[in-house]
């Protein structure tokens, strides 16, 4: 058996969670095969010890695992990360997976729903209504486009890659008569629907810096986008600056459609103490911590998670933006490359699940980006090849809300280790069982099962028992 020996802290809390595995707190008056620990425990009343601090100094001929997840979640659950790359924190938590199962039956609760690798969340940030209200906002406003006119035609060139970009991007210009310009939420609609799919869209509370649109002026839009089952979200503008302004945006959006989520515009924020005012607000999820001009893990990790300084907001970085990839003053990609890059990084989500959260601006589906919208087709067809699940932002909300709640009971009768939920979830979790060659693994009144490798994978009936004994 498997037992916690943490202390009482936010990052303790997180690291349980993240782990989701069949463990108990620790005891001093019964025996472990593993202990995960942040501290030494007094009584060596173990097999292996796994140590989630460094220089800990503990001395023993039994195995022992040391890392250094403690600081690497401080690090990134804080967004104070430096190298932001590789999911550190994912790598860590393989490992003591992996050092687990070796020195005792594990039974874990994955980060993804039965049958699938990990999860696609779409979302599309709604800063304009239309590409020419992005156009008109920053030719209007000299604080948000300073720049002189050949400085501008040098970073449309740049941000236009192919000459059929720049093509239709330079046509595009010009409001009405030559090119005019499309309905880019029914575009996002007809290629999303096109999968059966639908996305989570940001609006923003009200006119400001970098929106160029009132809501009351978005409402035939909302209903569009509500009527084709996508899910309305707030953009926030200010709310990130004090609880007062959180609760009123969340109000102002909420007379149009239910609001569950947050992202706030631009990621313009100092410090993650701002997510205290969206969850005060009543915000069940936010997903702000993220980089304008990078891709990556941003928080070091490829699960949600509750913020240190929350207590039950939930966190999904932002993975992937179309402008870090393409714009000229970010990564400055081609199509080419930006999609070898993504594909490369989708691989971190099939081998550790969990969500890769993609954001696609709304003004960039129309023909003049049309290497933009085309590498967005191409994700969603890659996600599919990986066996991923393209999700609302809510929609993997519900999953992973659930998951925090669920506990796998373990029991043990003579040489065998007896596993099985507390509650059944409905959202299609499931058992893993690592394997080990010494161990059989028996399941009755599955509802599915399925094997490799490594493991065995279980999705639960209400009657399930699962059980693990030794071949010995």
């Amino acid at each position: 058996m498997i037992s916690f020996y943490l202390q009482k802290n936010p990052v303790s809390r997180e690291i349980k969670q993240l782990l989701k595995i069949a463990a108990s707190d620790y005891s001093e008056n019964k025996k472990y095969d593993v202990v995960i620990a942040d501290k030494i425990p007094k009584n060596q009343n173990f097999k292996a010890l796994v140590l989630v601090k460094k220089n800990l100094n503990f001395n023993s001929d039994i195995p022992i695992l040391e890392t250094d997840l403690v600081d690497l979640c401080q690090k990134g659950l804080n967004f104070n990360a430096v190298d932001y790359t590789k999911p550190l924190i994912e790598e860590e938590l393989f490992l003591i997976k992996e050092f687990c199962a070796k020195n005792t039956v594990l039974a874990e609760i994955p980060p993804v729903s039965f049958g699938k690798t990990f999860f696609v969340v779409l979302s599309h940030d709604i800063d304009h209504l239309s590409l020419h209200g992005m156009h008109f906002e920053r030719s209007a406003d000299k604080n948000l486009d300073n720049r002189t006119f050949f400085e501008k035609i040098k970073s449309f060139l740049a941000n236009h890659k192919s000459l059929h970009d720049k093509t239709l991007g330079f046509f595009a210009l010009f409001k009405g008569g030559i090119w005019k310009d499309i309905n880019n939420f029914e575009k996002i609609n007809n290629i999303e629907k096109n999968f059966n799919l639908s996305s989570t869209y940001f609006f923003a509370p009200f006119k400001q810096k970098g929106i160029s649109y009132d809501l009351k002026n978005a409402e035939n839009h909302i209903n569009f986008v509500k009527k084709n089952n996508n899910e309305i979200a707030c953009h926030s503008v200010s709310g990130q600056n004090s609880l007062k302004h959180a609760v009123n945006e969340k109000k102002i959006v909420e007379k149009f459609a239910p609001v569950k989520g947050n992202r706030v515009h631009h990621l313009d924020f100092e410090s993650t103490d701002f997510l205290k005012n969206f969850e005060k607000a009543g915000y069940l999820y936010d997903s702000s911590l993220g980089l304008n001009k990078k891709t990556g893990f941003p928080c070091l990790t490829t699960q949600p998670f509750v913020p240190l300084n929350c207590e039950k907001l939930m966190e999904f970085p932002l993975n992937v933006q179309d402008g870090s990839l393409f714009k000229s003053n970010a990564m400055n990609l081609s199509f080419q490359k930006a999609k070898k890059h993504c594909f490369n990084f989708m691989t971190f989500f099939q081998k550790f699940g969990g969500q890769l959260v993609l954001d696609w601006h709304n003004v960039f589906f129309n023909p003049q980006y049309s290497s933009w919208e085309k590498l967005y087709i191409e994700l969603i067809k890659k996600s599919f090849e990986l066996n991923a699940l393209p999700v609302t932002m809510s929609e993997c909300f519900e999953f992973f809300n659930e998951r925090r709640n669920s506990k796998i009971l373990h029991n043990k009768k003579s040489n065998s280790n007896l596993f099985s939920f507390k509650t059944v979830p409905k959202n299609k979790m499931f058992l893993r069982i690592w394997k080990n060659k010494n161990l059989v693994i028996n399941a009755e009144n599955e509802l599915n099962i399925s094997e490799s490798k490594k493991c065995v994978d279980i999705l639960c009936s209400d009657k399930t028992l699962v059980t693990v004994s030794s071949k010995n």
